[in-house]
C-alpha cells in the first residue's frame, strides 16, 4: 500500500499509522497479523488473532468488560471507515457503525470499542502483562497480582478473596497463614461473625458432601443433609443417616444397636447344674436394631463401644436344704462379669424358713465390648436341683451408649 498524510492529524506511512507531529504515537503491524499500538515511543498494546496483550508496565482500565458476537461487513478504504493494516487486507481497524472500532485480525472481528467499554468478542481473551486490571472508575475494584502465581480481587479498595500458587483459596484470609490445616478454602477474618450460607429450594435440600477422589457414585461417602420440607438434619455415612435431628429438637440415633429379647413357655425349668447355667432364650424377639440377637437370646456387639444391659429373671426353690444359694451374672464372651452398677452378683438364698420362696430379680450392669464380643445372661448356683427359673419371666435388654 502507498504513503498517505492527513497533514492535520494523521501520517499512514507504509504499515504504520503515525497520529502525532513527533511521529511517537502510531498503530502499526510490525508482522503479518498483528497490530501493535504504540504511545510516546513505547509499545503499550498489542493485538493478534483473537487475543488483546497489553505490554509489562501497562494497564487496562474499563468500566465495563462484556463478550459478545459481532458480525460485520468492512470495505477497505483508508479515506472512510477503514484502515488495512497488512499487505493482505485482512488485519485492519474499522468504524462500520458511529461511535464504535472494530479491530480485525486475520480476516475476523476480535475487539470492538465503543464509549468507555472494550468489548472482547467470542473466541478471543485479553492477556495483560501487567499487574492489575482495574474494574470500575474509581481503579478500587481489580483483580491483581502483588505476588508472583498469586491472584487478589479487591472490591471497594480491600482485597476480599486470594488464590495462592498451591490453587488454594482466601476469603477474606490469607489461605498461606493456615498451611498446617492443609485447607483448600479459608474463609473468615479477623472481627464479627462469618459463616457460610448453603440456600436450596422450599421443597429440597441444602447438602454438604464429603467424597474420597476415588468415588464417582451420586452417593457421597458422607454428608450433612438438611431437609427443607420437613427440617429435619442428617448426618449420614454412604447414604445412610447414623444422626437425626427433628423439628422440635429432638435427636434420634436411626443405627443405634439396641435390642430386647424374651423367653417364652411359662412351664418351670430346674437348674440341674452346681456352677455355671447360661440361659438359652428361644422366644419372642421385641426389637433388634442392627439384628445383632441371635435364636438363643446371644448379643453380639456390632462395634466397639460402651453397652449397657439389663437382665430380668424369676426363681424360687424346691426340696431346698439350708443355706442353698444362688448369683446372678452377665456372661460376656462366655465367662461370668460384674458389669458396673451391680458390682457383686445378685444373690438370692434359701434355707430352710423360705421353703419354695419366690423372687424376680432385675440385673443392670455396663460393659465396655470390643467389636464382635457376645453378652448372655445365666446364675450360678451352690446346689443342683435345686431352683427353678420361670421361662416367662425371662428377658434380656440392651443398647449402646456410646
Amino acid at each position: 500500500m502507498g504513503r498517505a498524510r492527513d497533514r492535520a492529524s494523521a501520517d499512514l506511512n507504509g504499515q504504520e499509522f503515525i497520529l502525532d507531529a513527533d511521529a511517537d504515537t502510531s498503530i502499526s503491524a510490525d508482522t503479518d497479523d498483528q497490530i501493535d499500538i504504540k504511545i510516546a515511543g513505547a509499545d503499550d498494546f498489542q493485538f493478534t488473532a483473537n487475543t488483546f496483550t497489553a505490554q509489562s508496565g501497562s494497564t487496562i482500565a474499563a468500566q465495563a468488560l462484556t463478550a459478545t458476537t459481532i458480525t460485520t461487513s468492512s470495505t477497505v478504504d483508508v479515506q472512510g471507515n477503514e484502515i488495512i493494516l497488512d499487505d493482505d487486507g485482512d488485519t485492519s481497524i474499522t468504524a462500520d457503525t458511529d461511535d464504535e472500532i472494530h479491530v480485525k485480525i486475520g480476516g475476523a472481528d476480535d475487539f470492538k470499542f465503543k464509549a468507555n467499554t472494550l468489548e472482547v468478542q467470542t473466541g478471543s481473551n485479553i492477556d495483560m502483562n501487567g499487574t492489575e486490571l482495574i474494574l470500575d472508575a474509581d481503579a478500587d475494584t481489580s483483580i491483581h497480582a502483588d505476588t508472583d502465581d498469586q491472584i487478589d480481587f479487591k472490591t471497594g479498595g480491600t482485597d476480599r478473596m486470594r488464590i495462592d500458587s498451591s490453587g488454594r483459596v482466601g476469603i477474606g484470609l490469607n489461605p498461606a497463614d493456615y498451611t498446617e490445616h492443609s485447607d483448600d478454602l479459608v474463609l473468615g477474618g479477623s472481627s464479627g461473625n462469618k459463616g457460610i450460607t448453603i440456600v436450596g429450594g422450599d421443597s429440597g435440600y441444602s447438602n454438604i458432601s464429603l467424597n474420597r477422589s476415588s468415588n464417582t457414585s451420586t452417593t457421597p461417602n458422607g454428608a450433612i443433609e438438611y431437609n427443607h420440607t420437613d427440617n429435619q438434619m442428617y448426618i449420614k455415612t454412604n447414604g445412610s443417616a447414623f444422626l437425626q435431628g427433628n423439628s422440635d429438637g429432638s435427636v434420634l440415633k436411626p443405627k443405634q444397636p439396641c435390642f430386647s429379647k424374651g423367653h417364652t413357655g411359662g412351664s418351670p425349668t430346674t437348674i440341674d447344674t452346681t456352677g455355671h447355667v447360661i440361659v438359652s432364650m428361644g422366644g419372642t424377639e421385641h426389637f433388634d436394631l442392627g439384628n445383632n440377637v441371635d435364636s438363643i437370646g446371644k448379643f453380639t456387639a456390632p462395634v466397639a463401644g460402651r453397652y449397657l444391659f439389663i437382665m430380668t429373671h424369676y426363681v424360687y426353690a424346691i426340696n431346698a436344704s439350708d443355706d442353698s444359694h444362688m448369683y446372678t451374672y452377665f456372661y460376656v464372651n462366655g465367662s461370668a462379669a460384674s458389669l458396673g452398677i451391680n458390682q457383686a452378683p445378685l444373690q438370692w438364698y434359701r434355707d430352710g424358713h423360705t421353703a419354695n420362696a419366690e423372687k424376680q430379680v432385675q440385673h443392670l450392669g455396663f460393659a465396655s465390648l470390643s467389636a464382635n464380643d457376645y453378652v448372655q445372661m445365666g446364675f450360678w448356683t451352690s446346689h443342683a436341683n435345686i431352683f427353678k427359673h420361670l421361662g416367662s419371666y425371662l428377658s434380656l435388654s440392651g443398647f449402646l451408649v456410646g
